[in-house]
């Protein structure tokens, strides 16, 4: 195997549930959502998915009720307490300008959306990184 023939991971002894292996194969054919625009590979397959698949893609609605506990759950502590921080500085901003209640909002979106791309380079790249952003492109 030459170094231009890119490896593709076996997701078999993970040991992840059907969503998790649904996700991590999506990412593994499309690539990584990235943080501002997707590629036109990404888009078109994500968009020919049934609804219920694009939203299993999108957001992880158990990061969206338990955020920072579901992170540490999947081992993942150190972007957990990285994002806790950033949330924390941008909870006050928030505050500051807008109401409680939309700092509130925003924590869990931010949790549910970007909880699936971390956790799929969390563990196909093995991380130990406190970056977030591991892996997405702006």
């Amino acid at each position: 195997m030459d170094e231009s023939t890119e490896k593709k991971c076996d997701f078999s002894d993970m040991g992840l549930s059907d969503a998790w292996l649904f996700r991590f194969k999506f990412y593994e054919e499309n690539g990584i959502p990235k943080v501002f625009k997707q590629t036109d590979k990404y888009v078109k397959n994500f968009k020919s998915l049934p609804f219920k698949s694009q939203m299993t893609m999108a957001m992880n609605w158990k990061a969206f009720f338990f955020g920072p506990f579901y992170y540490f759950y999947l081992g993942m502590w150190r972007k957990a307490l990285t994002i806790l921080l950033f949330l924390t500085v941008l909870d006050l901003l928030l505050i500051l300008l807008l109401s409680k209640a939309a700092a509130g909002c925003c924590y869990a979106i931010f949790w549910a959306v970007m909880t699936n791309p971390i956790y799929y380079v969390h563990r196909t790249k093995k991380s130990k990184s406190f970056n977030p952003f591991e892996g997405m492109q702006l």
